[in-house]
């Protein structure tokens, strides 16, 4: 899977506020933490989407990763971290549309500087 695609996976994950959390990478229906990858998480924070969608270890989630970061500090001067754990749901979603651009960029060219 290209970064791109895990980045648009994952923003639609938790584009519904119920599926996003805070605190943790992901979280079960009764609010203990778990893995992003497990059976049963039912919300997950800006990473731990990224990291649902690449628990094959076969898509580039490290570029994801750092396209993330990248918009994060861009748009608000923060890690995502930051951003996910206390600017809130619509300022994710922002960073996760700018990473986006920065994904669809990064394909366009011949040589990916995030590889």
């Amino acid at each position: 899977m290209t970064p791109r695609e895990i980045l648009m996976k994952a923003r639609h994950l938790i584009s519904a506020r119920k599926r996003w959390c805070q605190g943790e990478y992901a979280r079960f229906d009764d609010g203990e933490r778990c893995e992003p990858d497990h059976p049963g998480a039912v919300c997950w924070c800006a990473f731990g989407a990224v990291r649902h969608f690449d628990g094959n270890g076969e898509g580039d989630l490290g570029a994801a990763s750092l396209m993330l970061g990248d918009a994060s500090s861009e748009l608000f001067d923060k890690s995502a971290n930051s951003v996910n754990d206390c600017e809130g749901h619509e300022p994710v979603m922002r960073m996760f549309d700018l990473a986006i651009q920065i994904a669809r960029t990064d394909e366009a060219r011949e040589v990916s500087h995030y590889a």
